[in-house]
């Protein structure tokens, strides 16, 4: 089942924040002439008159699409798809027989549903890059060197700063990486929290 949140519709459709999209804040055309009177079926009809004028709002809207110049490469999907899925080949998600790309897939998949749904000038396969590759270096032998020869240096030192550092002690390892993450770009970020994101799910 799936279910319309209207502040989450605004904020994405007015690229608003949370604090800006409040009903006070939302076009009058989306408000029809039906009275508030909670009476539950004049109450129902309302808001099925708001969906029915939000949804053509959006359709005929003239705004910029979401994903314009947001969309990613598929080649280069496809080269860190593969390349990825050769650095972890044999490798299984903890306490299961799915193999480890399982992990990378559902990442870049947050990652991706995030590029669409933020308005902003996102470097869009960067993104994508790092969320495929952001484990090869911390469980894999691939170097930043090697990841720098086949995706560039802003790759690399992306997946690096996403990668723990094993000649610290264990408790410091994390700082230290979320330290180095702060000085990249907010792409290498966004995979942060995408890759927090999957490992709270079930």
């Amino acid at each position: 089942q799936h279910a319309l949140d209207i502040r989450s519709f605004a904020m994405a459709h007015l690229g608003a924040d949370f604090c800006n999209s409040g009903k006070r804040h939302l076009p009058k055309t989306w408000f029809g002439q039906l009275p508030h009177t909670h009476v539950a079926l004049d109450d129902a009809r309302a808001q099925a008159e708001l969906f029915a004028n939000l949804l053509r709002d959006n359709r005929c809207s003239r705004r910029i699409p979401l994903a314009q110049g947001k969309l990613w490469s598929q080649p280069t999907f496809a080269a860190a798809y593969r390349f990825a899925a050769q650095a972890h080949a044999g490798q299984t998600l903890p306490g299961s027989d799915l193999p480890y790309l399982v992990h990378l897939t559902l990442v870049t998949s947050e990652v991706m549903a995030a590029l669409q749904s933020e308005r902003r000038p996102w470097q869009a396969d960067l993104a994508i890059q790092c969320a495929l590759l952001h484990d090869v270096i911390e469980d894999t032998a691939v170097t930043q060197e090697q990841l720098a020869q086949h995706f560039g240096q802003a790759v690399a030192d992306g997946v690096a700063a996403l990668s723990k550092n094993p000649q610290l002690e264990r408790e410091q390892q994390m700082a230290d990486s979320l330290r180095r993450i702060r000085l990249q770009p907010h792409e290498v970020w966004l995979v942060k929290l995408a890759d927090r994101i999957t490992n709270l799910q079930p």
